[in-house]
């Protein structure tokens, strides 16, 4: 992590989206992004928690944040890295479904301090001038826009930083996103280290802070979730038990029998035979 004065960022997209596109799933990015919403209402679906947006609504979010849109918006985007450091990467790479994410593909890690948390704010007519010129000159790319975008990009940043909400640190709120991002990403989980590496944190702060806030441990709440997700694929699908077991999560039909037997009392099997729905 750096401070703000020696961030030298490199602007890799600027542009102006007519029609946002709305989601109906998280996706990450693999660089930092701006949003400014210049028309619209909704929210925004980020790191499991819903915020309102308006005219004027400025979003920052960092390279592991997950977010969709829920609305109609005219905004204008911006990609951007910290550092220059993969400026001659200059193609971005569209946001992904959390199971698709492959954090080999990341830009830059590079964070700056006071800007290493996502933010959502209204912010104030100077930053839409910031945001304004950094879209004219980028689509202008006349001599030099590189570093006159970088210029500007910190200005933005800079303002961002003064304006943004200071973010407290919420542990209830911390592991309701733990519990939304186990359930959106059940499949491809691989544990607390997984999750630390997401979030942020050191994976046994993280299971400590669970457990504090849920009263159950990070594994038992994963395992939990996964019996949930296969008792349902037993119930609805003719899924057979290795698909159910590699949908869920587990790692081989014997792990998946044998924990579902703990839990209901029964074997998978058993338990189709009694609730299935007569599907054929």
């Amino acid at each position: 992590m750096i401070s703000l004065d020696r961030c030298n960022p490199y602007l890799r997209v600027a542009m102006i989206q007519n029609h946002l596109t709305e989601g109906c799933e998280p996706r990450i990015p693999f660089d930092h992004r701006v949003f400014f919403i210049y028309e619209g209402r909704g929210v925004i679906w980020l790191n499991g928690e819903e915020r309102p947006l308006e005219p004027s609504s400025l979003i920052f979010l960092g390279i592991r944040d997950s977010y969709y849109f829920k609305g109609s918006f005219r905004a204008a985007v911006l990609n951007f890295d910290m550092t220059m450091a993969c400026c001659e990467r200059k193609d971005a790479i569209c946001p992904v479904p959390a199971r698709q994410y492959d954090a080999s593909l990341v830009f830059d890690q590079t964070a700056v301090e006071g800007l290493d948390v996502p933010a959502v704010f209204i912010a104030d007519a100077q930053t839409r001038e910031f945001v304004d010129q950094l879209v004219s000159i980028y689509i202008r790319g006349e001599a030099n826009s590189a570093a006159r975008c970088s210029a500007y990009l910190k200005l933005l940043l800079s303002d961002i930083l003064t304006q943004k909400p200071e973010i407290k640190h919420d542990r209830a709120q911390l592991a309701r996103q733990l519990l939304c991002y186990i359930k959106d990403n059940l499949a491809t989980l691989e544990g607390n280290r997984a999750l630390g590496e997401h979030f942020g944190y050191h994976p046994v702060y993280l299971a400590k802070l669970f457990r504090e806030q849920t009263g159950k441990t990070l594994h038992a709440a994963i395992t939990e979730e996964r019996l949930r997700v296969a008792s349902r694929l037993l119930t609805y699908t003719n899924d057979s038990v290795e698909e159910i077991a590699l949908r869920a999560g587990f790692p081989s039909r014997n792990h998946f029998c044998t924990a579902f037997k703990h839990a209901f009392g029964c074997t998978p099997l058993t338990y189709r035979g009694k609730y299935r729905l007569g599907l054929e």
